[in-house]
């Protein structure tokens, strides 16, 4: 019997092509000198949560940008996985249909961390960081906004959202002690039996920073690695290290000073 394929909900993006669409180009008229960020901010915020709470489609793509393409990136949060939607009619759906299930409450804006990002005379936005909880399961969730404005017809700009994204920060029932970062691990000793809850196999970035997670809730890890050494995965095979990726994509939980170290 021959298997039916379905389509993907929403379709998949071809980012091959996406990655060359033109950055947008302002032509609302705005006073970015007297423009109050957080302000702004917060309206913006309030008309999505309204729109949301209510399940209101056609309100919640009228946060979104109308004239141009509008991104919603998802980690963990809303679809348990990592998410991204395009277009507004498409994010408004999805939006309905996840909050059915996770329940979303307590949206609001971050103090003191809206501001204006200029990136050209053209292209300039309004970033602003939110928390929020969600129900089922429950847990604790962050979001971004980017806010660009938007003339309409009659001439009145009004901002909306360029790219919204959202992530998981901590189930509140599995909540991180960073006080068992400091304590030493265990000894494993010359056992020839070990039970753990978790094996890490590999003791590079990845496994160490799942080992750093593991150990902040509180659950037992063993890691194994066929080098010696910790860290010999990088220090057998490069002189020294240099950040090939941008600061924010470098960094690691529970070291933020990271990045510093190395510049």
């Amino acid at each position: 019997m021959a298997i039916k394929e379905l389509a993907d909900t929403p379709p998949k993006a071809n980012l091959m092509k996406e990655i060359y669409q033109p950055l947008p180009k302002l032509t609302a008229v705005v006073d970015w000198d007297a423009l109050d960020a957080a302000t702004t901010a917060e309206q913006v915020l309030r008309r999505f949560s309204t729109a949301l709470e209510r399940a209101d489609k056609n309100a919640i793509a009228d946060t979104f940008l109308a004239d141009r393409s509008s991104y919603w990136r998802d980690t963990l949060a809303f679809t348990s996985h990592l998410r991204t939607f395009k277009d507004r009619e498409v994010i408004a759906l999805a939006l309905i249909e996840l909050n059915e299930q996770r329940r979303i409450d307590g949206i609001a804006l971050t103090p003191g961390l809206a501001q204006i990002v200029t990136m050209s005379e053209t292209l300039k936005w309004i970033d602003c960081f939110f928390t929020f909880k969600t129900v089922d399961p429950q847990a604790t969730c962050s979001g971004r906004l980017m806010l660009l404005p938007e003339e309409s017809e009659d001439g009145q700009v009004h901002w909306k959202i360029w790219t919204l994204s959202t992530w998981l920060t901590g189930f509140d029932m599995y909540p991180e002690n960073e006080e068992l970062l400091r304590v030493p691990s265990k000894p494993i000793g010359d056992e020839k039996h070990l039970r753990t809850d978790v094996l890490i196999i590999g003791g590079g970035n990845s496994g160490i920073l799942l080992a750093a997670r593991l150990k902040a809730l509180g659950v037992d890890y063993l890691v194994i690695d066929k080098n010696p050494n910790n860290g010999d995965n990088w220090a057998l095979r490069y002189d020294c290290l240099r950040l090939h990726t941008g600061k924010s994509f470098c960094e690691t939980p529970y070291l933020s000073g990271f990045t510093r170290i190395t510049n």
